[in-house]
């Protein structure tokens, strides 16, 4: 199997009606012998609770820490054995959630994320995530990998609402999984493996709920013309989603 490279491009943004922006990325890389390989994760604080910037920062930062000090011992002979990354992020995400419980306990507030994690290793990558941020996989075709913990969501796959429904309804934000509200974790996993030339996008809710998949494909290929400057490109379609804000 050929060895795999790893572009990356990352960008935050409150959008154009908050004034606090509540998300918070993780983007981590690194090389052995064997492959490139990397973290990549969106945090989203929930905007009706009162440390939603609190919430996802404590993500981010302690899945920074799990890259830190973890994986070094998670790579056995510079490969690495996903059951046992699994188990690992499992715990993490346990660990999240009780140390924003902890936080918020203290400060006698309510705070709570979403955390939507992809790690890459050659060419497997494994989805760790809770909420409704997303990770998209766009090759032949632009799949969404990961499941929204939402009630809208639910009432979908239970028969009770078509999709565009679900699009505008007034409780399709409203979750039923994150991090630091909810005691038992419903953590979504899936793995898979990487084709040629497939891009993956993260992003929260306040990004795709206004873009289509041709918008996807667009930036995807953007993406693919345009490795040297993957910087740009990602505030080019944070951008775009803008101005469709905009437009309404």
């Amino acid at each position: 199997m050929s060895k795999v490279f790893l572009y990356c491009s990352s960008s935050t943004d409150a959008g154009i009606a908050k004034k606090i922006n509540q998300d918070n990325i993780l983007v981590r890389t690194a090389q052995n012998r064997h492959s490139s390989y990397g973290i990549f994760a969106v945090a989203d604080g929930m905007g009706g609770l009162s440390h939603g910037e609190v919430a996802s920062r404590i993500a981010c930062d302690f899945l920074n820490s799990w890259w830190e000090e973890e994986i070094p011992h998670l790579l056995n002979n510079d490969k690495i054995h996903f059951e046992d990354l699994e188990i690992s992020l499992e715990k993490l995400f346990n660990k999240i959630n009780g140390e924003i419980f902890k936080f918020a306990s203290q400060a006698g507030e309510n705070a709570g994320t979403t955390l939507s994690v992809l790690f890459i290793y050659n060419s497997y990558y494994i989805i760790k995530h809770i909420g409704d941020s997303r990770i998209y996989r766009i090759g032949k075709e632009v799949e969404q990998l990961t499941y929204d913990h939402t009630w809208v969501s639910f009432q979908v796959s239970s028969g009770n609402l078509t999709y565009d429904e679900a699009r505008v309804h007034p409780k399709r934000n409203v979750l039923t999984q994150c991090l630091g509200v909810f005691s038992e974790l419903d953590i979504f996993t899936k793995r898979g493996v990487i084709e040629n030339d497939d891009v993956f996008i993260i992003c929260s809710d306040g990004f795709y709920d206004k873009l289509d998949d041709n918008d996807f494909r667009k930036g995807a290929m953007l993406i693919r013309e345009n490795t040297l400057y993957g910087d740009e490109i990602a505030k080019d379609l944070i951008s775009l989603c803008k101005g469709k804000r905009r437009e309404g």
